[in-house]
């Protein structure tokens, strides 16, 4: 199944586009990576949406998740960013093929 995100419906309608990407601290379910990886990570998706939009901004968080029968806690930065709704069109398809990317090479069942 393949999902459009945000629709073109959502866009058209809205005054203006939020994108967040949660940066994760783990791989492949809850393995740990060192905090010079994670750093990496969150520099790398803050420049990207900077890019992309003109700025962003790192929130720290706190990820729940159950993988299989254990419940996992991990840190995580949530990188968003605001854009009109032409502006994030020019967009899009960037976008998605980095998050999907970033799925892959990160090791995450989702994102």
């Amino acid at each position: 199944m393949v999902y459009d995100f945000p629709t073109k419906v959502e866009t058209k309608n809205a005054n203006s586009i939020h994108l967040a990407i949660y940066v994760p601290s783990t791989k492949k379910g809850t393995q740990k990576i060192s905090p010079a990886q994670f750093k990496a990570r969150v520099r790398e998706t803050m420049k990207f949406l900077t890019d992309s939009f003109g700025g962003a901004t790192q929130i720290r968080g706190v990820g729940y998740y159950k993988d299989e029968r254990i419940y996992a806690e991990e840190d995580v930065i949530i990188v968003e960013s605001y854009t009109k709704p032409r502006d994030y069109q020019k967009v899009d398809k960037r976008i998605k093929e980095y998050i999907l990317r970033k799925k892959s090479t990160w090791g995450q069942n989702s994102m």
